[in-house]
């Protein structure tokens, strides 16, 4: 995750565990995503 206020910025790293609950292991279409949020978001949007 990196933040910037367009002068300064800081970066880390998110990771997300998930456990497979049944017999179908998760699937996802790639490896990595990349989201862009916006600061002003409401919360639970």
């Amino acid at each position: 995750m990196t933040t910037s206020d367009g002068k300064h910025f800081d970066e880390t790293s998110v990771i997300i565990s998930l456990n497979d609950r049944n017999e179908f292991a998760p699937l996802f279409a790639s490896e990595t995503f990349e989201y862009t949020i916006a600061e002003n978001i409401a919360s639970g949007s």
